[in-house]
């Protein structure tokens, strides 16, 4: 049987209170999105599994629950728009209460993936528009709205180009020739 990872991301909750604290702002907002990059997160989701028949080891059909749909929570935010919620960890997970009395469940997302949902989820012809998603919201409510997402996007496309055509990004975001 495979054994489950714990998900922690204690480099980016400390990256977070860094960027809260610090007088280069800029270099503590470059190391965030670096950890967040790199992160996977704790997403409530409410999975739809349905029986379907399966072929056995042993080449006999028989039948098993997959999971088939999964319904992600937004939080609503004062302005309007909503969240996704993503957790560091459980321990950041389990202080949203209403996680555990709605019937959701923990499933681990990268940054990515929170990204493609929260770009899909965001267009205007949507009932909810979704903002983004944002990290710990109980705790250190940090935000990464569809317009960051987009400039890390982009950010990260001109990275991949610059590595392809042997140039060097400097942290600024600017290209040596």
């Amino acid at each position: 049987m495979a054994q489950k990872k714990v998900i922690t991301n204690p480099e980016l909750v400390e990256a977070i209170e860094e960027l809260r604290q610090t007088s280069q702002p800029q270099q503590a907002l470059n190391n965030l999105i670096n950890r967040a990059l790199n992160a996977t997160f704790l997403v409530p989701a409410k999975l739809e599994q349905e029986e379907g028949m399966v072929e056995g080891a042993d080449g006999k059909l028989d039948f098993e629950q997959r999971t088939t749909k999964a319904h992600f929570m937004l939080l609503k935010h004062q302005s309007g728009g909503s969240y996704f919620p993503a957790f560091t960890d459980m321990e950041e997970y389990k202080k949203l209460k209403s996680a555990d009395e709605g019937g959701f469940t923990p499933v681990a997302l990268t940054f990515f993936d929170l990204a493609g949902m929260s770009e899909k989820a965001g267009g205007e012809d949507r009932l909810e528009k979704v903002e983004g998603f944002v990290i710990n919201p109980i705790t250190h409510n940090y935000p990464f709205t569809n317009e960051r997402l987009a400039q890390i996007r982009e950010l990260l496309m001109k990275v991949q180009k610059a590595q392809q055509e042997g140039k060097v990004i400097n942290p600024d975001g600017s290209v040596d020739e």
